[in-house]
């Protein structure tokens, strides 16, 4: 009985040794949700007057996806929900000198880079 249960514990311990490795490889690999551009702070933000488009401008090195030209700046739809609510933090953020970390998306948004999240940071 006990040979069993340690024969067990050992089939135990190895597949637990590669389901590690498989999630780590897992964890690693990149998403296709886009690139953080790590915390920056907002140079410049603006809104268009006859359409929702806003954007902000940041610091530092270009980004985006290849096919932007346009990737000093994110740009985003300020009509919806959660446009709104962009445009409410980067405003705070912008005015209290505070730095941002955009996870830029994957796509273009009329030729600029946007965003799938931000966040605050110091």
């Amino acid at each position: 009985m006990k040979r069993k249960l340690r024969q067990k514990v050992i089939i135990f311990i190895k597949l637990s040794k590669y389901l590690s490795l498989i999630f780590l490889f897992l964890w690693v690999i990149p998403s296709d949700a886009g690139e953080a551009i790590g915390y920056r702070s907002i140079i410049g933000m603006g809104c268009h007057r006859t359409d929702p488009t806003c954007w902000a401008v940041v610091e530092g090195a270009t980004f985006g996806p290849a096919g932007c030209p346009n990737n000093i700046q994110v740009r985003w739809d300020s009509s919806t929900d959660g446009g709104k609510s962009d445009l409410a933090l980067i405003m705070m953020t912008y005015a209290s000198g505070k730095k941002v970390n955009f996870t830029v998306s994957s796509t273009c948004w009329n030729g600029f880079p946007t965003f799938d999240w931000l966040e605050v940071g110091y």
